[in-house]
This record gives C-alpha cells, structure tokens and sequence, in this order.
C-alpha cells in the first residue's frame, strides 16, 4: 500500500512541476518578447490599464496568486492541463509585464484595439477549457455527478 501511495503522490508532485514550470518558461518567453518589441516604439501600444481599469500592482499579484492557487487546490489542472496552462501563462506574462514595465505591451492589430500574446493565450485557454468542461467532461466528473444524484444510488 505504501508503495501505491508514494507513486501516486510522484506523480502528482510531477504534474505541478510541469505545469509549474510550464507557465514560468511560457511567460518568460512572452514578456522576453514584450521587451524585445519595446524597443520599437512605433511597433506597439503600452495599456496601463487591467480589464479597461486601474488596479494596483499588489491587487493584481494577489488576485493571480489566489487564482493559481485555488486552480492547484481544487486540482483542476489535472483534467484539463493544456487550456489552464494556457490561461495561467497568459495571466502571469501580463501581471510579470506589468509589474515590471508598469504597462502590458500589446502589439497585434485585432479589430478596432491591440493585443498580445498573452491575450490570445488567456482567450484561447478560457474557451478551450470551457469546451472541455461542457462538452467532454472528465470521468471524474461524470462519476461525482452519478454519486451526487439521489436516483442512481440504490436503496437498502
């Protein structure tokens, strides 16, 4: 038994340290790339604002501290890896990017504004992980739904 227990809790620390690490070089390489563009001030937009608002520094770390935190409690990434990943890199490159430069570089022509490539994996995350979740629920999910509805459990 205690070798079952040790493999699984190897694999769940695993699992972490991917996604941890993940999210680390992804946001690296996307605020990496904000600063290389910085350079060119032609080529970009700087947006000081969060979701069209002021918010402070410490209210942004403190709000993606707690996201990421209940999304590692909750272990929701286990079952949807890819588009949580996707959506936490996002949201750190940008918190990493303001934090440091005091604005989020944004740079892609789209529709009538600008935006980055943060932006693009925070959108793309939230409706892939919104897809997953409607449309292809994990069995996990589907279990905790048969187990938590009076009709399927059977009577003694």
């Amino acid at each position: 038994m205690m070798k079952i227990l040790n493999r699984y809790h190897y694999y769940t620390f695993s699992s972490y340290l991917l996604a941890i690490s993940v999210i680390i070089i992804t946001s690296a390489i996307v605020v990496g790339i904000s600063w290389l563009i910085r350079d060119n001030e032609f080529f970009y937009i700087p947006n000081t604002l969060t979701f069209g608002i002021f918010i402070p520094d410490y209210i942004l770390l403190g709000v993606l501290v707690l996201v990421t935190s209940i999304i590692f409690y909750f272990d929701v990434y286990k079952h949807y890896m890819i588009p949580v990943v996707l959506f936490l890199s996002g949201g750190w490159s940008n918190g990493i990017e303001k934090l440091l430069f005091d604005s989020v570089t944004d740079y892609i022509p789209f529709i009538n504004s600008y935006i980055n490539i943060a932006d693009i994996m925070i959108w793309v995350g939230l409706i892939w992980l919104n897809i997953m979740i409607w449309f292809f629920p994990s069995k996990s999910d589907l279990l905790e739904s048969k187990l938590s509805n009076p009709e399927n459990r059977t009577k003694k």
